[in-house]
């Protein structure tokens, strides 16, 4: 549309949560590739990529912001879109955390060549709590892996 557009990141590299995953589901995309591509569309839409630092203040009107960044970057800006992103989630049940052979989908997907033979996935674990909600990612993740696993161990039990 022809809009200039700032965008801040906090972390040294763009792709959020994307840069943590080795494959997508439903399909096995390579993380990595979907990652580098869709940051080459944001650099080849000449997007102002502002790394490694954070919004410090923001002042004016609706239509006329000027945002001062970390680093002392400053410019002017018409509108503002929040995204802040996602976080894991780190359950305190199942033994997460104190048995080695209880994980999280994020955990399993780092370490998808386990040798385990039988092996049980539990969804929605912590969501249906305060609130939270389907997160979108555990279902489709859990069919994706349990059928990579089987491929991959052969004979196991999921």
């Amino acid at each position: 549309q022809g809009y200039e557009t700032h965008l801040i990141e906090k972390t040294d590299k763009l792709g959020g949560i994307l840069n943590d995953l080795t494959t997508i589901a439903p399909d096995g995309a390579d993380a990595k590739v979907i990652r580098n591509k869709m940051v080459k569309q944001v650099e080849d839409a000449g997007v102002h990529i502002h790394k490694s630092t954070t919004i410090s203040t923001i002042s004016g009107a609706v239509g006329n912001y000027s945002v001062t960044l970390s680093d002392g970057v400053t410019f002017e800006v018409g509108a503002i879109v929040l995204a802040y992103g996602a976080s894991y989630y780190k359950p305190e049940s199942f033994g997460y955390g104190k048995a080695k052979n209880v994980c999280t989908n994020l955990d399993l997907d780092a370490d998808i060549n386990r040798k385990e033979k039988n092996i049980t996935f539990l969804n929605c674990v912590g969501s249906r709590f305060d609130d939270k909600g389907c997160s979108r990612y555990c279902c489709t993740t859990t069919m994706h892996q349990a059928l990579e696993l089987r491929e991959k161990i052969g004979r196991a039990h999921v």
